[in-house]
């Protein structure tokens, strides 16, 4: 059973099946390992981060509002006692001649003028009367541009309200020939002719034109309200909330904090003027916004995928393809072919393993170099046994035997023909002359020639040149075949 689990566990044999097994093992853990610990901290971030895009783009529309209302102000200070068209509107009603009043009516439309010159964005400035009642003004003096027919600044969404300053949120502007969306303002005054009058300006805003820019930016649907300080909706350009409606508007959207209220997220931010404009964003744009991370780790798993199989690729690269190249060497060994190899991976450890192999390789090389040099040494052994086995030695003696006997039975002929033959064989088995030079191949030759004149009838004739190169070292036997080639 043990030898069966072993067998069943390590089924996947090859080192790249291993190595991809442990990467893919790897990348599922790692991956489930920064799924688990970053969605917590992804989804706060990203909440944060709305957070934060939502209070800088409600803090960028609140700025603009405010300067708007701050131009207001400072155009109706102008206007009122304090300023010097308002001194100018001042003489006017209290002249009772027609030409002091025409010159100083020319005098109040330059001054006015001159005070719009440099606030392009102003649409509309005047003053309202009715003798008497404000709440229905009747007489409308020194506009600037010409004012829509049954025009009453007392129905406008007044969003702050103190003694003599009345702040309007948003609406359509007043100016006969405009139709955009202004912001306004009216103001108390009385003249010295004691009668009530209201200053008039209105100055063009891009709250709503901004807000669409946002929108398309963030990619969330922007809407704005604005809020008065009893939570009554003055201005919306949300078509789920309307003008005149109430909203509780919550202390902690107040502080950055979003909110919910009904299908809506939401984010307050209170005015210079003490109102508050509410950011509003609907859930399911926000909840769009805050899972927007869930495809960006998706693709970062993608990436990751895709980095692993690269890192795969280059440690099989690195790794496996050495170690396959090293296997077929290894095979080519084990085939009698060792030819050492010459690979370069540039990868120290491969290198040196290769280099080392190679070594081997030579070794190798050079153990079977001395295997055969060995076997050929034991093959001359046999030889020399062989040669010894005639036992040359005893057959010279016999020879040296008869030349005595010759020299005694004084018979010449046989003397000198023994001597020479014991010569000859005593060189041939490199008894005598151990060393062989062309002197003594010349020498045997002459005797061995000597011995077949013996025996066949012939002349030779040796012209040799006495010098230093007769002692050169020769190998044996070279002029013999010479001499029998040109024997009869």
């Amino acid at each position: 059973m043990n030898e069966k689990g072993k067998k069943s566990m390590f089924h996947i044999r090859t080192l790249r099946q291993r190595m991809s097994l442990i990467l893919s093992v790897c990348m599922i853990l790692c991956f489930l390992l920064v799924v688990s610990v970053s969605y917590i901290s992804l989804q706060a971030a990203e909440k944060n981060r709305i957070e934060t895009t939502m209070q800088a783009d409600l803090l960028q529309l609140t700025g603009q509002i405010d300067s708007d209302y701050y131009t207001l102000v400072q155009l109706s200070q102008q206007m009122s006692l304090e300023g010097s068209v308002g001194r100018l509107v001042n003489n006017y009603v209290t002249q009772s001649g027609g030409y002091e009043r025409i010159e100083i009516s020319g005098r109040i439309t330059s001054d006015i003028n001159t005070m719009l010159f440099s606030h392009e964005n102003i649409s509309l400035v005047g003053y309202f009367s009715d003798g008497t009642a404000v709440d229905k003004p009747e007489k409308m003096l020194f506009f600037s541009l010409p004012v829509k027919e049954n025009s009453n600044p007392m129905k406008l969404g007044t969003i702050v309200q103190t003694n003599t300053i009345s702040l309007n949120s948003i609406h359509r502007s007043l100016n006969y020939s405009s139709s955009k969306d202004v912001v306004s303002l009216t103001r108390r005054v009385r003249f010295s002719d004691d009668k009530d009058y209201l200053i008039y300006g209105e100055i063009f805003t891009g709250a709503k034109k901004n807000i669409q820019s946002l929108s398309q930016i963030r990619k969330v649907s922007y809407d704005l309200l604005q809020v008065d300080n009893n939570g009554r909706i003055c201005f919306s350009s949300s078509d789920a909330f309307k003008a005149g409606d109430s909203i509780n508007v919550d202390k902690n959207a107040k502080n950055g904090t979003v909110q919910a209220i009904g299908e809506f997220t939401y984010l307050s931010a209170v005015s210079k003027f003490g109102f508050n404009n509410v950011l509003l964003v609907p859930e399911t744009s926000y909840h769009q916004q805050m899972n927007s991370w869930q495809l960006s780790v998706f693709f970062v798993f993608i990436a990751a995928v895709i980095l692993v199989s690269i890192t795969g690729f280059l440690l099989v690269h690195l790794i496996y393809r050495p170690l396959q190249i090293l296997g077929r060497d290894m095979l080519e060994v084990g085939k009698g072919n060792i030819v050492p190899g010459k690979h370069s991976f540039q990868i120290d450890e491969f290198d040196n393993l290769f280099n080392r192999f190679d070594d081997m390789k030579q070794e190798v090389v050079q153990l079977l170099e001395n295997v055969r040099q060995q076997e050929k040494e034991k093959q001359q052994l046999e030889i020399d046994k062989l040669y010894y086995q005639i036992n040359p030695h005893f057959l010279m003696n016999v020879l040296h035997s008869v030349h005595c006997m010759a020299t005694i039975n004084k018979q010449p002929v046989i003397e000198r023909f023994i001597y020479k033959l014991n010569y000859i064989l005593g060189y041939s088995l490199g008894k005598t002359n151990a060393k062989a030079t062309f002197r003594t191949e010349l020498k045997y030759l002459k005797l061995y020639l000597e011995l077949q004149k013996e025996r066949y009838d012939f002349e030779v004739w040796l012209n040799i040149e006495e010098g230093d190169y007769l002692d050169a070292p020769c190998a044996r036997f070279i002029m013999q075949p010479l001499a029998e080639c040109r024997m009869p």
